[in-house]
């Protein structure tokens, strides 16, 4: 290696690389590789994921005579598959057991993956109900959230409330950063993004067939909403939720310590409730969102 200035003394290759060498060498001792693990799955079970996940945390923080690829081995490669119908595949692992389900192939709704009960913390049943008829109408819908996993939950659970229909048009429930000009887009759409990803006011954006649903203050924009349900429907739905809508009550994102709170839901380590969540989770009636008789069926 030599230098382009005449001028300047010649430098040998023998001198840049043992000085380099001499570098990365010193560098080395300071370099710390960050970590990351994903799982990459063809099935839905993004709650039990979450619980693994969340326990492998743990295992890796704790002294174990085990290596940690032994703990993912174990799951990737010796937890089957549960077939569908009614039989279930219990994975223990730490102090966490995690049941894996599959609904049987004439009842696809009968075991959710996920539960509704976020739905409805989230949102009013108003705001829910607007969503709901946007999608039957082949409405564009577009979801902002703060949190990225509550955008992937709330859309699949809205897609859940169509059956016996299915959504064949646009789905993204991450839609990333440098994609975001896709909002554009003429087509149908059930498209989730972050928050800040969209630095301007929501209103902007809407256009005729556009629902825009924030899920951190419950509110909707759009400049002309889709055809609302049947008034006689509308009576029997709101019927059949009411057990829903009187045990919970949908809270607004104001607040750095409700964006703390609401972020603590995917941390492996929960914070204790303050006396008044409990004091308000006391007074509230409770109700079982494991199974779909309440919220699924009454869509249905």
């Amino acid at each position: 290696i030599t230098s382009t200035d005449q001028n300047s003394p010649k430098i040998e290759a023998s001198e840049v690389g043992m000085a380099l060498t001499r570098t990365l060498t010193m560098e080395a001792k300071a370099l710390y590789e960050p970590k990351c693990l994903c799982f990459v799955s063809a099935y839905p079970f993004l709650p039990q994921y979450l619980d693994v996940m969340k326990e492998i945390y743990r295992i890796s923080l704790s002294p174990s005579e085990f290596p940690l690829e032994r703990v993912l081995s174990n799951f990737m490669l010796e937890v089957p598959v549960p077939p569908r119908g009614g039989t279930a595949v219990q994975y223990s692992i730490g102090h966490q057991s995690v049941i894996f389900r599959r609904s049987p192939l004439n009842n696809p709704i009968l075991y959710p993956n996920f539960s509704f009960k976020l739905l409805f913390e989230t949102l009013s049943i108003e705001v829910i109900e607007v969503a709901f008829a946007a999608l039957l109408t082949e409405t564009q819908v577009l979801l902002v959230s703060s949190s990225l996993s509550q955008l992937s939950i709330i859309s699949e659970l809205l897609l859940h409330l169509m059956y016996p229909f299915k959504w064949s048009n646009v789905y993204i429930p991450l839609l990333p950063r440098n994609l975001t000009r896709f909002i554009n887009a003429p087509m149908p759409f059930l498209i989730g993004t972050h928050s800040s990803f969209l630095p301007f006011d929501l209103r902007t954006i809407v256009r005729s067939r556009l629902v825009v649903v924030d899920l951190d203050t419950n509110t909707l924009h759009c400049r002309k909403p889709p055809p609302p349900i049947p008034q006689r429907e509308l009576r029997k739905l709101r019927r059949a939720l009411q057990p829903v809508t009187r045990a919970i009550v949908p809270k607004k994102i104001t607040s750095q310590h409700d964006f703390k709170i609401r972020n603590m839901r995917d941390s492996a380590f929960q914070l204790a409730p303050s006396p008044e969540d409990v004091d308000e989770n006391n007074a509230l009636p409770t109700i079982n969102f494991e199974g779909v008789q309440t919220v699924q069926d009454a869509f249905f």
